[in-house]
């Protein structure tokens, strides 16, 4: 998993903003978290955490566009998120057909 942590708009100074890869869940991710006073993170809900679930941002632009409000995005992000990407590489999970066909041709054990 990747993970940049970016500079938070002037106007929201007391935020954390990450972006990166997910490679288990084969999708790029971004949360937007409330600080405290002393710069941690706070048990309040997240504003922004998108990228929860399997292959559901594929594109960087989408990540990139829901930070935006928060975050000052560098120049070169885009490419350095398809660049962890490629070099995180994705879990490929089987599918049910992969089971089942693995099943019906696995040798079968005589009693």
């Amino acid at each position: 998993m990747s993970r940049h942590q970016l500079t938070p708009q002037p106007a929201r100074p007391r935020i954390e903003v990450v972006i990166g890869w997910d490679r288990p869940l084969r999708t790029f991710y971004a949360q937007v978290l409330t600080l405290d006073d002393n710069g941690d993170e706070t048990d309040d809900n997240p504003y922004l955490w998108v990228g929860t679930d399997y292959d559901e941002i594929t594109d960087p632009a989408a990540v990139l566009n829901a930070v935006r409000p928060y975050a000052v995005l560098p120049d070169d992000l885009t490419g350095k998120l398809l660049a962890d990407a490629v070099r995180e590489g994705a879990r490929l999970w089987p599918t049910v057909g992969d089971i089942a066909a693995a099943l019906l041709t696995a040798p079968q054990r005589t009693p």
